[in-house]
């Protein structure tokens, strides 16, 4: 449970994000949870922060025996409106530069990911998780 004071930052946090200068590394982000009920779509805003991982955080968290490929994404700056379980509970994947439809409910373009590993040590008001792509399905269609 957030205190007051906490949810009025993450507040404020929120709504200057979405008044910064442009920046090419702030893409879309929605998150995809699949339940026996079906599957719900989680547009997160503001956008997030998104880049390829470092080489330098690949060596870092390889030594945590925490695996980064070169093509992972760090999504930085997830604001913590949202719930950590909403971010990382099972079924969950997530789609990059995707455009969602609410009427229809559905998601247009983007890639999928799926996460590898959630920061504990990002700030108090916002989350940052490590992607890697889902690989493709095989067999024929």
């Amino acid at each position: 449970m957030q205190s007051n004071t906490l949810a009025r930052l993450i507040a404020l946090r929120d709504s200057i994000a979405r008044i910064a200068q442009p920046n090419p590394n702030v893409r879309s982000l929605i998150v995809v949870k699949r339940t026996a009920s079906g599957i719900s779509y989680i547009p997160i805003q503001p956008n997030p922060v998104i880049e390829n991982v470092s080489p330098r955080l690949i060596s870092v968290l390889g030594e945590s025996k925490i695996r980064l490929e070169l093509d992972d994404i760090m999504v930085r700056g997830i604001s913590k409106a949202y719930d950590l379980d909403i971010l990382t509970g099972a079924g969950t994947s997530y789609i990059v530069d995707g455009q969602y439809n609410s009427v229809t409910n559905q998601v247009i373009g983007g890639a999928e990911y799926e996460r590898v590993f959630t920061n504990p040590k990002s700030n108090s008001l916002t989350y940052d998780i490590i992607l890697r792509r889902k690989p493709l399905p095989t067999g024929r269609y």
